[in-house]
């Protein structure tokens, strides 16, 4: 009960903190007031996945209990700074232990082989584009290795989710959360478009406006869902 009681605490909270930053990014208000209380809602799912991952005292929890705390240095630079590469390193790492969590009581040499398989991508991306990335041409890299990632987690994810096996993680509620995370990436890309590409069609600039606001419509929700994953 106790469990139960702590669980729909966190819930409650967290509905709380996206209603707030919602209706702030909507009907307008301080920006760095809506990207604090933001923040505020990732630090509480850190929280939350620590104690899940003392109670529960598993592989699994503590796994994802690591992998929310370098999401939130992610969000700490992604939010608050200029300098993008640090969110994007830790958004890589973040997604290497979500492969561990796929890949858990599988043999290692299987989890290895699907990490390097990104290091093709990788270079094919800075090779490609190098030229119009110029002093970004790291940044080029270690987004594409997360993007590889991403999409290989959400494979291997979804796979899971169809099969449904079951161990130490609720694969469907964990692979919900890495949909809605995916949505989130989308909107991230095409809020970002602006910035390299020359978009004057106002119809495309207010997508790229509700992009702003489907961003974090998308991830907080698929942070909580990636919390509350692990069981016994």
């Amino acid at each position: 009960m106790k469990a139960k009681n702590g669980t729909a605490i966190f819930i409650a909270a967290e509905a709380l903190i996206y209603i707030a930053f919602l209706c702030m990014d909507i009907f307008g208000g301080d920006t760095g007031v809506s990207a604090a209380i933001k923040y505020s809602g990732i630090l509480l799912c850190v929280l939350f996945a620590v104690i899940r991952a003392v109670c529960l005292r598993n592989m699994t929890s503590s796994l994802i209990a690591v992998a929310l705390i370098f999401t939130a240095f992610s969000d700490r630079f992604l939010l608050f700074g200029e300098d993008y590469l640090p969110g994007v390193i830790c958004f890589c790492i973040t997604q290497t232990l979500y492969l561990a969590v796929l890949e858990k009581g599988r043999p290692v040499r299987n989890g290895v082989l699907l990490f390097f398989a990104g290091v093709p991508v990788t270079v094919a991306a800075v090779i490609l584009l190098a030229p119009a990335a110029g002093d970004d041409v790291v940044l080029v890299g270690a987004a594409a290795f997360y993007a590889f990632s991403f999409i290989r987690n959400m494979v291997l994810a979804a796979g899971r989710s169809l099969q449904g096996e079951r161990d130490e993680i609720g694969i469907r509620l964990f692979t919900a959360g890495l949909l809605m995370f995916v949505m989130c990436d989308v909107n991230v890309l095409l809020y970002n478009l602006p910035g390299y590409i020359d978009i004057g069609a106002q119809p495309v600039l207010r997508a790229v406006e509700l992009a702003g606001i489907l961003m974090w419509f998308f991830y907080l929700p698929s942070q909580v869902m990636i919390v509350l994953s692990p069981k016994r």
